[in-house]
């Protein structure tokens, strides 16, 4: 072989690497449009962020869907998921930032979805050393040892309030003390409204005089440890500071 056939043999062979290496993995070379993948790319479609499918609706909707069938005519869920996204998804952050990413347990009767802080510990709230309000999940041992005083009522009632969050209703004269939501509650998520995890401590959660109270001074409701039951009661005073009291909150959309 003479230097002018070593000269093209050279060039053939590094040709020849360049179009294996220019190959992607489904066998197409580089600066090619692979039609096949268009196609999947083209048929795929994200769920838009606007819709009832949208991906952080998903663990709402299931619970929805758990609803009896007449709570759940109360209102569809194509409308409840327009109402968690709208005004830049406002009621859906307010719902995640509640305990446990919050549960959707109900629907009132004005046709509005009712959430709740998940599990049966009610939200504690407090001071820490520097006098900087906290509030507890799950009462947290290592964030419960950071509070150093303990809020009372009306500063419960007044940080729930300001979280955009609302306190259950209850009226200790009415013959439904509980209340449609929190009757709602105990019944779909079959566990007491307010609890220690353990059920062996006391545990309170303040609620609100419901609409047509015949109640002038301040619900609660009380878990008793040694009936393994909730009760709601009344307390003349809201400055009383414990290691008990919380809220479990209510969100409606």
């Amino acid at each position: 072989m003479d230097n002018e056939e070593k000269q093209l043999s050279a060039d053939t062979s590094g040709t020849e690497g360049a179009e294996t290496i220019g190959e992607n993995l489904l066998g197409t070379p580089e600066g090619t449009v692979d039609d096949t993948r268009r196609v999947v790319e083209d048929t795929v479609e994200e769920p838009d962020e606007l819709s009832p499918d949208y991906p952080p609706l998903a663990p709402y909707k299931i619970q929805y869907e758990s609803l009896p069938d007449d709570v759940q005519d109360r209102c569809a869920w194509e409308n409840i998921a327009a109402r968690l996204l709208s005004e830049n998804g406002k009621k859906l952050k307010l719902a995640q930032a509640m305990q446990g990413g919050g549960e959707l347990f109900g629907v009132d009767r004005e046709g509005r979805a009712l959430f709740k802080d998940k599990g049966v510990e009610p939200v504690m709230y407090g001071f820490n050393v520097k006098g900087e309000p906290m509030q507890v999940y799950d009462r947290d041992p290592e964030q419960m040892k950071q509070i150093k005083k303990r809020a009372s009522c009306s500063e419960i009632r007044d940080r729930v309030r300001e979280g955009g969050y609302e306190l259950f209703p209850g009226d200790i004269l009415s013959p439904d003390s509980f209340g449609d939501e929190m009757t709602q509650a105990q019944d779909q998520t079959k566990q007491p409204f307010v609890a220690s995890k353990d059920e062996k401590e006391l545990r309170i959660s303040l609620l609100s005089d419901s609409d047509n109270s015949s109640f002038s001074r301040n619900p609660f409701a009380r878990f008793d440890p040694v009936t393994k039951s909730v009760c709601v009661y009344d307390n003349d005073s809201l400055d009383v500071r414990d290691t008990y009291t919380g809220a479990v909150r209510l969100l409606r959309v």
